[in-house]
């Protein structure tokens, strides 16, 4: 999806806390911001970001907007969208996509401030990801009772249904060309969907329970790459054989025997790297240009603890409960 001119701000992160009760931007605070701030005690579940504007969603519903001018990360507003939490936001052009917990799909306009359409039952049970066509027209969703829904976004109308889990189904990615929608679940199936019924057109089994997934377009074809649990799994150009990686012979001899998810996955086209965050806030560098993936670089964040991503050219947003940080794929380092 296109974004361009995002400014960050100044250091490694930048923070809304409860305790704080305000946003912490080089050491200073404005009288401003406190007192909303202060009513805000959820932590952060999605974020995305387009044009200088930064989204993040809330585990109580609420949606803030925060303009990036010099550096400098400025509260727009909030805006309570929904009772439940929401779990993914998506910016297209000056409307926004949400979905919550409750299973309803959001678009709200930003220049007005109105919920302008909403759909429900697109899926049982809560949404858990959706993913949006590179043609912007049709948006997938997936559900906590293994269902995928796609919706045309142009018309509303809902094109189609199917349950294809017996349990959560997670990520969501279309490829790169729009032709094929890939999903993941807790089983451990990657499944290639067709995008205009939901059909499979083929399935990969990992031994795995599969949360992200996300597709690139690298020098040498596709890439489709789904994680688990300590596993990253590969598939070039959607087809053939599964390339399974175990990170934790990458890390420390303390952290092996530990056990995390991957919440989160970046690619950097010019080198080929993808990046891959983990729950416990690392962020491993792999080579993909070789046959034998490879992690070239690891690195830390400063939470222990994280949610997502939303990637931005060569920039990872990365979301820790109440914080954003940011990694540079260019120089595989955290801040600017």
């Amino acid at each position: 999806m296109p974004s361009q001119d995002l400014v960050l701000a100044s250091g490694s992160q930048w923070s809304v806390r409860r305790q704080v009760m305000d946003l912490v931007l080089d050491k200073r605070t404005t009288s401003q911001l406190k007192h909303r701030l202060a009513k805000h005690e959820s932590h952060i579940l999605g974020l995305c970001a387009r044009n200088g504007l930064l989204v993040t969603s809330c585990r109580n519903g609420e949606v803030g907007f925060w303009e990036m001018h010099q550096r400098t990360p400025r509260l727009q507003y909030w805006h309570q969208m929904s009772k439940f939490s929401i779990h993914a936001v998506c910016l297209l052009h000056d409307r926004l996509l949400t979905a919550d917990m409750a299973g309803v799909v959001r678009e709200f306009d930003m220049k007005s401030r109105r919920i302008i359409r909403q759909w429900e039952c697109l899926v049982t049970g809560g949404i858990e990801w959706f993913a949006v066509s590179p043609d912007l027209r049709r948006v997938a969703v997936s559900s906590w009772e293994g269902e995928i829904g796609l919706l045309d976004f142009a018309t509303g109308e809902r094109l189609a249904h199917r349950r294809h889990y017996q349990t959560m189904a997670r990520g969501l990615a279309f490829s790169p060309d729009g032709l094929e929608l890939a999903s993941c679940g807790n089983d451990g199936r990657v499944l290639i969907l067709d995008p205009r019924t939901l059909e499979v057109m083929r399935a990969f089994e990992t031994s795995d329970s599969l949360i992200v997934l996300a597709w690139w377009r690298s020098r040498s074809g596709t890439l489709l790459t789904a994680g688990g649990v300590n596993h990253l799994h590969f598939i070039r150009d959607g087809r053939g054989h599964v390339a399974s990686m175990d990170v934790r012979d990458y890390c420390n001899p303390t952290n092996q025997y530990c056990s995390f998810h991957f919440m989160g996955l970046g690619f950097h086209a010019p080198t080929d790297f993808l990046v891959a965050l983990s729950s416990n806030g690392h962020i491993f560098c792999i080579n993909t240009k070789r046959k034998s993936f490879t992690v070239a670089k690891r690195s830390e964040l400063s939470s222990s603890s994280c949610h997502g991503c939303f990637q931005l050219d060569s920039t990872l947003l990365i979301s820790s409960h109440h914080d954003v940080e940011w990694f540079d794929l260019a120089t595989m380092q955290t801040g600017l």
